[in-house]
């Protein structure tokens, strides 16, 4: 049998297979008719044409199931084949989209919180191409991992690179980010403003209204940042009354410090306020909860509150 290459493939090896056992089984099954033949003094010439037609029909079935299951075999180790091979692609593409998830977190992280917070221009399209970089290696398993990986970092020093020179140069923080647009001015409406930031009247209405403001004479200053949010300052008339209005004085408030989250003790949080863990338990028994794993929750305000809320 010739093969064009010096290579054999699995599909070969397993139809040379079959052929060879089927031609057994005939030579195996002709031999033990003859044999059998000959043992009760039946005249059967293995030489003869007419051998294999003096095979019964039932015989002759055997051969053919003989045959059909070494091919149904051939065809299982096949199946098997492929099986393993479309399992081992999806295990690759579940180990690549780990790696890139990962990988991504981390230069999300490594980018800071200013770009997490808000999408400037800049910021948008980073994350943009970010995203496309990702997907292009997760959904072809044929491009190198490295071929996404490097992409992103480049983009990612970029970014932290641009957002350094914006906080020392603020020609540069003013061409990335932009500027601020004063939309009201002193309780007037600025349409050339409204025009240059490509907002009409309705958006700006909306905007206020989303900030519970529903009539516009009470706006003294309007403002569009770069980051698409309106900060509003109301009339001195209109704003809500506060304690120093009226010449009352409030103690200092601060913020409370948590003490233990989901039963875990923080004992940062604890030695920030001058206080220790045995303090805590003690004032945990003085409640009746006996250990600190029954707390989902437990904090202390500036004034030595302990505020404590118990699991369910």
């Amino acid at each position: 049998m010739a093969f064009k290459s010096n290579r054999l493939n699995f599909h070969s090896v397993m139809e040379l297979r079959t052929i060879v056992l089927g031609k057994l089984i005939c030579r195996d099954y002709c031999y033990l008719v003859y044999t059998t033949s000959s043992f009760w003094g039946i005249s059967c010439r293995t030489d003869s044409p007419d051998f294999y037609s003096e095979v019964s029909e039932f015989d002759s079935w055997v051969i053919f199931y003989g045959i059909i299951f070494f091919i149904l075999t051939a065809i299982l180790h096949s199946l098997k084949s492929k099986i393993k091979e479309k399992f081992m692609n999806y295990l690759n593409l579940i180990f690549r989209t780990a790696i890139l998830y990962l990988f991504l977190l981390f230069m999300l992280r490594l980018m800071g919180k200013r770009e997490l917070g808000q999408l400037s221009p800049f910021d948008f399209v980073v994350a943009i191409l970010i995203a496309e970089l990702a997907a292009i290696p997760m959904e072809e398993s044929s491009i190198p991992i490295l071929h996404g990986i490097i992409p992103i970092a480049t983009l990612v020093f970029l970014e932290i690179l641009l957002s350094y020179l914006t906080l020392k140069n603020e020609s540069i923080r003013r061409l990335i980010n932009g500027s601020p647009s004063i939309l009201i001015r002193n309780g007037r409406i600025q349409t050339r403003e409204l025009k240059n930031s490509r907002c009409n009247i309705n958006d700006l209405l909306g905007h206020l209204r989303e900030k519970n403001i529903f009539d516009l004479t009470d706006v003294e200053f309007a403002i569009l940042e770069p980051s698409g949010k309106l900060s509003v300052i109301l009339k001195s008339q209109k704003r809500a009354l506060r304690p120093e209005d009226i010449g009352i004085s409030t103690d200092y408030e601060g913020l409370p410090t948590p003490l233990i989250i989901d039963g875990i003790v923080h004992h940062d949080h604890l030695a920030s306020i001058h206080l220790d863990e045995e303090w805590l338990k003690q004032e945990l028994t003085s409640k009746g909860i006996v250990s600190p794993k029954e707390v989902v929750f437990a904090s202390i305000s500036t004034d030595g509150e302990l505020y404590v809320a118990l699991k369910n």
